[in-house]
C-alpha cells in the first residue's frame, strides 16, 4: 500500500508507467546448497580440485588434491581466471626454493591452498569480505594444511594502512591477485 501510495505521489513529476504492482511467491528451496550439484571435481594438470563433497576416485589418488567448499565465497577454480593463476603458480613455484605467496582477493582461498600444496613455505591472504577469510581458513584446514602456514586478512590492501603494515612489503617471492 505504502509503494501504491508512493507511486502515485512520483507520477506528479516523473513518469511511472502503469504503476502496477504485482506480487509472486518463489518456491522454497535450499538456495545456499542448489548451486551444488553444478560444481563437480576437475583437474588443471596435475591438480584435482574437488568440491568437498564428492568422494574421491581412486584413478586420481595420484593426484595432488584441492579440496574446496567457496561457501559464499569466490573461488571454486572453474573460472578461467582462477586456472590461469593456477598454471602460473604451478610454472613459477617450481622454480623457486618454498616461495612467500601474497594472495590479494583470496575469496575461497583456492590460491593459497594450491600454492602451499605446490610448496610455498607460507602464504598470507587479503578480501575485502570477512567471509572469504572464514571460508579461506576453513579450506585450509579441510586440505589438512597447518593454520600457521597461511594468514588471512580482511580489509582493502590498497587504502588500509595498518593492513599494509600486517601484511609486509618486499617479502613475497609471488603475489597473485585473481580481482578485477
Amino acid at each position: 500500500k505504502q509503494v501504491k501510495i508512493a507511486l502515485e505521489e512520483l507520477r506528479n513529476v516523473v513518469e511511472v508507467g502503469s504503476g502496477t504492482i504485482t506480487s509472486d511467491q518463489t518456491e522454497d528451496l535450499d538456495w545456499i546448497n542448489n548451486w551444488k550439484e553444478f560444481f563437480k571435481s576437475f583437474t588443471i594438470d596435475n591438480i584435482l580440485i574437488k568440491p568437498t563433497w564428492e568422494e574421491l576416485n581412486v584413478e586420481d589418488e595420484d593426484k595432488i588434491l584441492i579440496e574446496i567448499d567457496p561457501g559464499v565465497s569466490f573461488g571454486t577454480g572453474k573460472h578461467e581466471t582462477t586456472q590461469l593463476c593456477i598454471k602460473q603458480l604451478q610454472k613459477y613455484i617450481g622454480t623457486m626454493e618454498a616461495p612467500k605467496v601474497l594472495d590479494v582477493g583470496c575469496g575461497s582461498g583456492i590460491l593459497s591452498i594450491v600454492a602451499l600444496k605446490l610448496g610455498a613455505r607460507e602464504v598470507i591472504g587479503t578480501d575485502l569480505d570477512a567471509d572469504c577469510i572464514t571460508s579461506s581458513e576453513e579450506n585450509m584446514a579441510v586440505n589438512h594444511l597447518p593454520a600457521e602456514a597461511g594468514t588471512f586478512y580482511k580489509g582493502n590492501l590498497i587504502d588500509d594502512v595498518a593492513l599494509q603494515e600486517k601484511v609486509g612489503t618486499e617479502e613475497y617471492e609471488i603475489v597473485v591477485a585473481n580481482i578485477l
